[in-house]
């Protein structure tokens, strides 16, 4: 792809909060995590004319976040993983399955989802992911706590046939 500076910012858009999520569970802190990611997309930048469509893009910045990760990790010896010499080119191969790079893709699938509730279950559902209990949630609302529990569970039943068709499972 020749570096476009349009297609750059809808990869970053549709692509920050998924590589954020993946370096902040390898590395347990945000800052660190941003850190990783905002390099991964700069370095992405620097050579977004060798990628051929958005599936390279993508591989590339899931490459070097994790490197990234595992350089501050090795820097910090935290983690007995050493730093990952590599080439561009050879980044562009199909990347091996990573748990936390599927991870992310699910979650931020969910949470995409989630957005598109109607407004009263919305509500409830991201109250409860906030840590909050089905009685303070019914409280908050003015609901029920049975109505609650019922949304939860009618939601978590469309989102896991959402989940089942999004990723053929």
């Amino acid at each position: 792809m020749e570096r476009n500076e349009k297609l750059y910012n809808q990869l970053f858009k549709k692509y920050w909060k998924e590589i954020l999520h993946f370096s902040r569970k390898k590395l347990g802190d945000t800052d660190e995590a941003k850190d990783a990611t905002e390099d991964a997309f700069m370095k992405m930048w620097i050579h977004f004319e060798k990628f051929t469509d958005e599936k390279n893009a993508k591989s590339f910045i899931y490459v070097v976040a994790r490197n990234n990760c595992l350089n501050i990790l090795a820097t910090k010896k935290r983690h007995p993983y050493t730093p990952i010499d590599f080439h561009v080119e050879d980044l562009l191969i199909e990347m091996p399955l990573d748990f936390g790079v599927i991870e992310s893709e699910v979650i931020s699938f969910i949470l995409a989802e989630i957005k598109k509730l109607p407004i009263s279950r919305r509500q409830s559902i991201e109250l409860l992911l906030a840590g909050y209990n089905s009685t303070e949630v019914a409280n908050k609302l003015g609901k029920t706590r049975k109505t609650v529990l019922n949304q939860k569970l009618d939601v978590i039943a469309h989102l896991r046939n959402l989940v089942k068709l999004k990723f053929e499972i």
